[in-house]
């Protein structure tokens, strides 16, 4: 696990409050669903160079950002979709085999 974003939540609470900081969190969860987005796209592109996996992937994370900032869960629901989105992510890149050139 990474503790940067356990450090930056928890300075954020300290210096703007614990709803701030819970929001961040929420925040901070969605981006990494956004970040699985693009390594799944950039894998699924990757034998073709890396100008259009880079793009994909750059696309996929626009887009999957812009969906969840439709949403306005709260925290427990959130981190749920980013379990089951990780779940997801990790048998999807385990199963998919790109073709080789």
């Amino acid at each position: 696990m990474d503790p940067v974003p356990l450090l930056v939540d928890f300075f954020l609470a300290t210096d703007h409050g614990n709803d701030f900081a819970g929001h961040a969190a929420v925040g901070m969860l969605a981006g990494a669903i956004s970040q699985l987005a693009f390594a799944l796209a950039y894998r699924g592109l990757a034998h073709r160079g890396i100008p259009a996996a880079f793009t994909t992937g750059c696309i996929a994370f626009a887009v999957a950002t812009a969906v969840l900032s439709l949403l306005n869960w709260p925290a427990v629901p959130t981190f749920l979709l980013g379990l089951a989105a990780l779940v997801v992510g990790f048998a999807l890149s385990r199963a998919y085999r790109p073709r080789r050139r």
